[in-house]
């Protein structure tokens, strides 16, 4: 019954094409945070002789409750 509804939902052309836009979109936008991430570490590590705040940054829910905030100073 329910991939009958989804079927029938998703018949028109239109409605496939927005669908394929957002999830394109979803995608972009996940990849660019994981890439802007990687970039933060990697800076953060090249930068750990400087005066330094660092903010411990996780996708994850649970994670995100136990946020750190790491200060480093010379």
């Amino acid at each position: 019954m329910e991939l009958k509804s989804i079927e029938s939902r998703y018949s028109n052309k239109k409605s496939l094409k927005v669908l394929r836009i957002t999830a394109k979109r979803v995608w972009i936008r996940m990849t660019i945070q994981l890439i802007s991430n990687r970039v933060l570490k990697k800076v953060l590590k090249s930068e750990s002789n400087n005066v330094l705040v660092a903010y411990k940054m996780n996708n994850d829910k649970e994670k995100n409750k136990d946020r750190e905030k790491r200060v480093i100073v010379e």
